[in-house]
């Protein structure tokens, strides 16, 4: 069977979510064990990695493993954490103590985009058996082109598995008819790009941060986009100083940025961080040729050359705080996985224990 990785993205974070997300991830470790017994190759998953940032309200879960296992693990944590988090704020309104869009108590003003409780599922390709034809991807296609697509089953294991956790989705939330799950990648028939379907379906650039103005509507949509990237893609971010401003921080952004003139496979985005402050976030779609370190060294010249304009001798004030990775690399995938598969027990729980402690030290409010 094919190995498949599976980002989780939930629309929650930090102190007040804490016991809620800690649950998330042990359910998490708890399925991937039984699907352990015993650890084989033909079958299995394990939780790599998980990251929460209380400013963004927004926290992942990173799976690995193959990919009917991973898909299996996946459709119950996002079930779980939809139906969790949609009971968490009908009792909050009911008590009419929620006043914002998010459950946590940060600002939206802050907030990272999203699209619903569980924003986003990517499952993405670890094995080379994990083809596609890159001739099948017709890029100028928008989605108002295409016809309906429910009988569409995919060619690739990540696609198929996409699939299957949004029809497991469907299937738990049944009773929640205005769950829309939208498809991306290999998981669609004309292999749409992601930020097509958010664009042209949702009003993600529109949210969080990124709204223009603030709704008096508090409940959260019933979206998810679900899909299979074309190959493995990494996530990092620039967190500007309180020095930088907007316009240096659009700036660094079309440096970085591929349709910009920018790095290979670079998506970048300009986001609010706290008051005063802004992150580059950037998608790295091809790794292998555009890495982190790349983008790290183009903002570090980016920042040098902002000094150079300035033309001061004196003490400069630095307008980059630092470069952080969200989630994992396919390296980082296959390491962990394949020493899952060697592990003991004993083994197993003390690195799921591991997961946990780093996970639980984010879910604090900054």
């Amino acid at each position: 069977s094919s190995l498949v990785a599976c980002n989780i993205y939930v629309s929650a974070g930090g102190a007040a979510q804490r016991s809620l997300l800690l649950g998330l991830l042990r359910q998490a470790q708890a399925d991937c064990s039984r699907a352990h017994q015993p650890p084989t190759h033909q079958g299995g998953a394990v939780v790599v990695h998980a990251f929460s940032d209380a400013v963004y309200q927004r926290s992942s879960f990173h799976l690995a493993g193959t990919s009917a296992h991973v898909a299996q693990v996946a459709a119950s944590l996002a079930s779980s954490a939809m139906q969790q988090l949609q009971q968490q704020q009908q009792q909050q309104e009911n008590s009419a103590k929620s006043s914002t869009i998010s459950t946590t108590t940060t600002s939206t003003k802050t907030a990272h985009p999203f699209v619903g409780w569980v924003d986003h599922i990517a499952v993405m390709p670890l094995s080379d058996d994990d083809e596609h034809d890159e001739d099948d991807v017709n890029k100028t296609t928008t989605l108002d082109d295409i016809t309906s697509t429910t009988e569409f089953v995919p060619t690739t294991a990540s696609g198929w598995a996409a699939r299957q956790i949004g029809q497991s989705l469907q299937q738990d939330n049944s009773d929640t008819p205005e769950l829309h799950v939208y498809y991306y990648g290999t998981a669609h028939a004309q292999q749409i790009p992601l930020a097509t379907v958010r664009r042209e379906r949702t009003t993600f650039f529109q949210s969080g941060g990124l709204a223009s103005s603030r709704s008096n509507d508090e409940s959260m949509p019933q979206i998810v986009t679900i899909g299979a990237p074309l190959q493995f893609v990494e996530n990092y971010n620039l967190r500007c100083t309180a020095a930088c401003s907007k316009s240096l921080a659009q700036s660094l952004t079309k440096q970085v940025r591929e349709r910009n003139g920018g790095l290979s496979g670079v998506e970048a985005l300009t986001l609010p961080y706290r008051e005063g402050q802004w992150e580059v976030a950037c998608n790295l779609l091809t790794p292998s040729l555009s890495t982190a370190a790349h983008v790290q060294a183009r903002a570090d010249a980016w920042q040098q050359e902002q000094e150079q304009e300035e033309g001061s001798t004196t003490t400069r004030i630095p307008l980059l705080e630092r470069g952080y990775r969200v989630g994992t690399t396919a390296q980082q995938c296959h390491e962990v996985w394949n020493r899952y598969l060697t592990s003991t027990v004993p083994e197993q729980h003390e690195y799921n224990q591991q997961v946990e402690h780093e996970f639980a030290a984010l879910l604090v409010d900054e």
